[in-house]
Order: C-alpha cells, then sequence, then structure tokens
C-alpha cells in the first residue's frame, strides 16, 4: 500500500491514517467511507485515491476500483503499485488493457514480481499455460517469496500432470506463509477453479487436518464436493463455515449455490437474500439470487437479479463498451436498436424470438450474432441489419443484449412468448437413408467440452452407447447421429447408426438436417435451442440440477411448445433416463403404426 502524505493538514492526515488502520483490520466498509471522504475534500488526494482502488478490489468491484486508480495515475503516472492494482481492477473486465498496464508496471519496476504474476493470470485466462508457467517462473525468481505465485506454479504443475513439481510448488508456499492452512486453501480454490474437484477436496481436506476451524477450508472443499455430486456433504461443510462466518458474504453466497446444486432454489434465494443484506452490492449474490427465482418461477424479480451479471468480475460476456445508452424499452419513431448475442450459441437461439416483437412495434433493429449463426439467420425477416461478431456495427441509438430483453420488455417464460416457430430454413439437406419410412430419430449424447457444467449436462459413454444401441434395436427407427466435437459411438450403434456430423457446418445445414428428421434426442446443448425455435418435436435429457431455464418438476417448456423434458430422479442417474427415453421413443412408433 502507498504511504500517508505526511504534510497534509492534521484532519486530513488523521482520517487516512484511521482509513489505513481499518483497511489493515479488514473493516473495508469502514475504510472505503474514510478514503471517500478524503477524496471529496481532497480530490488529488492520490495516497487517498489508491487506497479506494485497493478497498474496491478487495470487494470485488473492479469497475470502481479502477476509476479511483486511473484518477491516482493521472496524477502519479509511473507508480509500479498503483499500475499493478489497475492491472487486476482489469483482469477480467477488459484484458487487452489489464496486460497493457502490467507491462507498463514491469517497464517501470523491472523486478515487479507482482506484474509477472498478473499476466500470468491472464495468460490462465486465455488457457495458455506454458505462457502461465513461464511468467511465474519468472516472478518467484525475480522475488522467492512470492506466495500466490508459488500457489499457481503449483496448480500449472499439477495440470500438466507433474505431481512433484506441484506438491514442491506448495511445500514452499505453505513454508512462506505462516497461515499455512489459508494457503492450501487457496491451493484448492485453484484446483476447483480448474475442474479439478478431485484434487481440490483432497486440498481442502488437508487444510482442515491442520485447521478445522478453518472458513476457507470448509467453503474450498463445500464446492469441490459440489461438483462431485456430494449434496449432502457439501451442505455439511457450507453449514459449518456459515456457523463459524454468520456474516461472510462469500460463504452465505456459495451456501446458496450449494443449495441451487440439490435442487432448493428458494431456500438458495433466501440465503443469497441474507448475502445482500451484508453487502447490499455484491454482484454475485444477487445474480445467483436471480437464477434461483427464475428456476422457481419467481420470474420478474428472478431477471432484474439476473441482470447484476455485467457488475461480476470474470463474466463469460463482459458488459460492451458502447457510448450509446442501454435500451429502457421504450421507442420511437425511426430508432434503431442493436441487439447483440451474449454468452453461448443456445442462449442466443433462445432469445432471438424477442426481435420480431420489437420488430412489430416499429424499430429498426442490427442484429450482432455469433458467426455460426450467419448463415441460418441471413435474409431473416425480423431484423433489418445482420452483423457478425467482430464485424463493424452500423450506426445505432441504444443496445441491449439479448438476454436482458425479457427484464426490459417486462416479459418472463410463463407470460412471454412461447411461440414457435420463429425460425426456419430454406437449405436443403439430402441423405439416401432420410427418405425412410421409419420414425427418423436424431442422437446428440453431449455439449460442448468447454462448458463449466459438461460433466454434468454430457451423457457418459457407456450410457450414450447403450441408448444409441436400444435406439437402433427398436423396430420402425431408423437412428442418425448428429453429434460434433466427440467421437462416435461403439457398439452395435456404430454400425446401425448414421452419422450426418460432417454435413452440420454450421447451424443452417443443421437446422436443414433438423427439418428432415421426426425427432431429435438430446442433451441440454445449443442444438435443444435450435430444435425448440424451429417448433422440431425433441426430447431433452435434464441433469438434477438443470439449468433454470427449464425450472422445476416440468415435462415441458413455455419456452418451447414442442420440447419434453426427461429429468434425473437422483444427480448422476442417467440410466434412468435413457431407459425412460426409449419407452417414449417406442411409444411414437406404436403411435405411427397404428
Amino acid at each position: 500500500m502507498p504511504g500517508t502524505c505526511m504534510t497534509a493538514a492534521p484532519n486530513r492526515y488523521e482520517t487516512l491514517r484511521r482509513a489505513l488502520a481499518c483497511y489493515a483490520a479488514g473493516r473495508d466498509g469502514e475504510a472505503r467511507t474514510l478514503a471517500a471522504d478524503v477524496v471529496r475534500r481532497h480530490p488529488d488526494d492520490v495516497d487517498a485515491l489508491r487506497l479506494l482502488g485497493h478497498v474496491d478490489l478487495r470487494r470485488s468491484r473492479g469497475e470502481e476500483a479502477a476509476k479511483s486508480l486511473r484518477r491516482a495515475l493521472a496524477l502519479v503516472p509511473d507508480h509500479a503499485e498503483t499500475l499493478n492494482a489497475l492491472g487486476v481492477a482489469w483482469l477480467h473486465v477488459a484484458p487487452a488493457a489489464a496486460d497493457i498496464v502490467c507491462r507498463r508496471a514491469l517497464s517501470v519496476d523491472s523486478g515487479s514480481a507482482d506484474a509477472l504474476y498478473n499476466r500470468a493470470t491472464l495468460a490462465a485466462a486465455r488457457g495458455d499455460e506454458a505462457l502461465r508457467r513461464v511468467l511465474l517462473q519468472d516472478a518467484v525468481g525475480r522475488r522467492p517469496d512470492h506466495v500466490s505465485a508459488w500457489n499457481g506454479l503449483g496448480a500449472t504443475f499439477q495440470l500438466a500432470g507433474d505431481q512433484a513439481g506441484a506438491d514442491r510448488a506448495w511445500r514452499i508456499a505453505t513454508t512462506l506463509d505462516p497461515a499455512r492452512a489459508e494457503v492450501l486453501a487457496n491451493i484448492g480454490g485453484q484446483l476447483w477453479k480448474t475442474r479439478l474437484p478431485e484434487a481440490a477436496a483432497i486440498a481442502a481436506g488437508r487444510v482442515l487436518a491442520l485447521d478445522p476451524h478453518s472458513v476457507t477450508g470448509l467453503t474450498a472443499r463445500a464446492l469441490a464436493y459440489r461438483d462431485l455430486d456430494r449434496h449432502d456433504e457439501a451442505l455439511v461443510d457450507s453449514r459449518r463455515a456459515l456457523a463459524l462466518a454468520p456474516s461472510d458474504v462469500v460463504v452465505l453466497c456459495n451456501l446458496g449455490i450449494c443449495l441451487m446444486s440439490d435442487v432448493r432454489p428458494r431456500e438458495a434465494a433466501g440465503v443469497q437474500s441474507r448475502a445482500l443484506a451484508v453487502d447490499p452490492e455484491h454482484a454475485e449474490a444477487r445474480w445467483n439470487r436471480g437464477i434461483a427465482r427464475l428456476q422457481s418461477g419467481n420470474d420478474g424479480n428472478g431477471w432484474r437479479d439476473y441482470a447484476w451479471r455485467w457488475r461480476m468480475p470474470g463474466f463469460t460476456s463482459p458488459a460492451r463498451g458502447f457510448r450509446q445508452p442501454r435500451w429502457s424499452g421504450s421507442l420511437r419513431p425511426g430508432q434503431t436498436i442493436l441487439l447483440h448475442a451474449e454468452q453461448g450459441l443456445g442462449d442466443t437461439l433462445q432469445f432471438l424470438r424477442y426481435a420480431p416483437l420489437i420488430k412489430a412495434a416499429g424499430a429498426r433493429i442490427v442484429l450482432e450474432v455469433q458467426p455460426e449463426l450467419r448463415r441460418l439467420l441471413d435474409g431473416w425477416p425480423s431484423v433489418d441489419r445482420l452483423v457478425t461478431r467482430g464485424d463493424p456495427i452500423p450506426t445505432f441509438d441504444s443496445h441491449a443484449a439479448l438476454m436482458d430483453l425479457p427484464e426490459v420488455l417486462g416479459t418472463a417464460p410463463v407470460t412471454g412468448p412461447g411461440c414457435t416457430p420463429y425460425l426456419g430454413t430454406s437449405a436443403a439437406f439430402d441423405h439416401p437413408l432420410l427418405g425412410t419410412r421409419d420414425l427418423r430419430v436424431g442422437l446428440v449424447w453431449a455439449g460442448g467440452t468447454a462448458h463449466r457444467n459438461d460433466r454434468r449436462r454430457s451423457l457418459p459413454s457407456p450410457v450414450a452407447e447403450h441408448l444409441a444401441d436400444r435406439l437402433v434395436d427398436l423396430p420402425g427407427v431408423r437412428l442418425f447421429t448428429l453429434q460434433l466435437g466427440r467421437p462416435m459411438l461403439e457398439g452395435r450403434a456404430r454400425a446401425e447408426a448414421i452419422d450426418l456430423s460432417d454435413r452440420l457446418t454450421d447451424m443452417a445445414a443443421t437446422a436443414a438436417a433438423l427439418s428432415r428428421l421426426d425427432l431429435l434426442v438430446t442433451v441440454d446443448t445449443a442444438i435443444a435451442h435450435l430444435s425448440g425455435a424451429l417448433a422440431r418435436p425433441t426430447f431433452v435429457l435434464l441433469a438434477r440440477d438443470a439449468d433454470f431455464r427449464w425450472m422445476l418438476d416440468r415435462e415441458d417448456s413455455p419456452w418451447y411448445p414442442t420440447l419434453r423434458l426427461f429429468r434425473q430422479a437422483s444427480a448422476g442417474s442417467w440410466t434412468d433416463v435413457a431407459e425412460r427415453v426409449v419407452v417414449a421413443v417406442e411409444a411414437l412408433t406404436r403411435t405411427a403404426r397404428e
């Protein structure tokens, strides 16, 4: 932290001294109030601006921190510590700018291990583990006591399969830090973030062996147990952590997440509300409460809470920095509105349904989508101009992300537009066997591997093979596979099923294929939304803790009337789901014969 200004007036100095003392004691709310008071009275107080930035960083308020830190840098441009802090503030919301700032910090202080560590964090976010390791090794070479860099280095070794290297790095980290348990807890958190829940649970167990009352250790193990579908144990650890820290926002937030995974959204929403009573501006708690409310049917408040995703550091789709205002929902003659995609292809396909409503109300619409959707939407009458993400955007008056439209328009799944089809296809899709009189069933058994919850939503290979074999054995069924990015199934289905994947070059080709099928059987991935938007008959296989948009205890979807939902009875129980799908397909063949 920067030192205080010894030449400041006594009252100003005393206020800043008290603010620093509060910061050191972890009383961030008091520290921020005092620092903000100094800045209000003395806008050019560099030390107060820096302190304000550090406090906001610790409270995960990156945008607010960046404002204070940039003001401090305008006054003292080449302050390495402030540059590093600004890099941290921008790590998730503006990674390119963060990298520039971290490089600038290194030019000011070539020995800055913190700047190297921040650049390593950016490399990890891009998936560049090789660069991350090089930067972390450079960081510990320049500052051998950099605990966070040793922690990160251990994680890179773990990911590379070098357990000996990981153990050595973590042993150094735990030797350096007197709070050994908390260092190990950080390691567990890193392992969880890198999708190694088994290793994260082991690391958290080591924490709790050293300190059974470690709140961080209990929270880390709870999240790892959650990812391993050990929900009862996750809740036990979460509640133990809450008993030790009843007003800790992070602990409350994580308990809510574990309750959601145990399909208890109403309880989860209540816990997130308790977190918000402590910190009303906590974006993650607000967003999580929105998801819980939407899953349990509390639609209006759910969408308002869901809009807080833009304030979350590291959110999948960072907020767009347009000069034009966010669209409020009102219309005036000749107004041009930019609607832009966010998150995944399935999200785009689901919320495109609002474009025809806005167009019909008299707006001119510019639509920006992912490249995979370009050909599907070419000529779509519900928009005036279609652009692909990364292309120049024509002039517009206001903008809205597609998933903000339910909140902006005041609609919700149970009251909003469920009318399908709202997409169509004119592309041809030919295959000799598509002319069969048998029931033509398409199968997709897995989503994209990059999705954090892919392990939950995709069928394990043995279950997928069993389902495919059972479907090809049904009289009157011809099975077609539309699976992308995964090896073809083994077993009888390999010889009997018709693989269409090499023809599915984009969503237009996939839509054309779906138009030739009688039924799609799929897990929860983008093709389910495409099929629903086309109003094609679809069976969707869902995990017990399915995404919020499928709500609770329903076999139908108000979003897509042609979908039928098949849910797990218990976490991980896909075999029963597959059997129920086979029975339902068999019933369709009997109906067709009759």
